[in-house]
């Protein structure tokens, strides 16, 4: 993926990656995400891939904008198509013999997200709706870290064998869409300035230079 960025929202400067020739750290210092009810998100040097102070910014999209319904109803698409397709695409390659034999490393790992694709195929709709509002409720808690993941599935009853990074991908993706879609009550806001209130400005701009290419 080549580099994206945004304009801010008070200015409509473009928020140049330390990269560029026009990195935001060489004339404005740090460049901040707003936030409605939070302080603003403090990045010193944008790389510009969309993560501001450790924050993906499709990944707040959603957490911040994702309703319960919205979530649930993701959740079973994932799990009933994505997952589904998934196993069986994994299930080829495990199968396929071609002109070559498959490393003993790459079967192993292949092996391992077919079993935890199958696992979370076969969970009990009865638990699965109390996870899915577990995690709903992380996700909202503005602190959907790894570590509080694991720390969801050691209290649960059934551990769910499936990797963070799954979830947060579905949800990034989710971000990113809606983003696009400008269908978001709490749309990306960003300013050089850190006093700067998210109520007071429209959305952020796409930058059409990928804040790169001036």
């Amino acid at each position: 993926m080549g580099f994206f960025s945004w304009k801010t929202a008070d200015t409509k400067e473009s928020i140049g990656n330390i990269s560029s020739a026009k990195s935001h750290t060489k004339k404005h210092g740090n460049v901040y995400l707003l936030q409605p009810t939070a302080l603003a998100i403090c990045e010193a040097g944008y790389d510009g891939y969309g993560v501001f102070g450790s924050v993906d910014a499709y990944f707040w999209v959603a957490s911040k904008n994702i309703t319960e319904s919205q979530f649930m109803r993701l959740i079973d698409e994932v799990f009933n198509s994505t997952i589904k397709s998934d196993v069986r695409a994994i299930i080829e390659q495990l199968n396929y013999e071609g002109m070559f034999t498959m490393p003993e490393e790459e079967r192993g790992f292949l092996e391992s997200k077919k079993s935890q694709y199958e696992n979370l195929l076969q969970l009990d709709a009865e638990y699965l709706s109390e996870l899915k509002k577990a995690l709903y409720l992380l996700v909202k808690s503005d602190d959907f870290s790894e570590e509080n993941y694991e720390a969801l599935q050691k209290n649960s009853e059934q551990r769910v064998n499936i990797d963070y990074e799954f979830f947060f991908k579905m949800l990034r993706s989710w971000g990113i869409k809606m983003e696009k879609d400008k269908l978001l009550v709490y749309p990306l806001k960003f300013s050089f300035n850190k006093d700067a209130l998210y109520a007071d400005f429209p959305a952020s701009e796409w930058c059409e230079f990928q804040g790169y290419f001036y």
